[in-house]
């Protein structure tokens, strides 16, 4: 009986794991235009020549915590 339930568990997790890594969409419209928006920022990082960072100043830095 414990390994029934033993397998019927393992089952559903693995059914679980491969429907969470499931495919989404394939639209060819949708990661055009992530993939443009990606190189248009590159874009405007390599003219700026700069990346600009913010920080908080509530968030200790990480040198403090060691």
């Amino acid at each position: 009986m414990k390994n029934k339930f033993k397998l019927a568990v393992v089952g559903l997790l693995t059914m679980t794991v491969l429907a969470a890594c499931g495919g989404g969409s394939t639209d060819d419209t949708t990661a055009g235009s992530k993939s443009d928006a990606g190189t248009d920022q590159l874009s405007k990082i390599k003219e700026a020549g700069k990346i600009v960072m913010a920080t908080s100043p509530d968030f200790p830095l990480l040198s403090s915590i060691f």
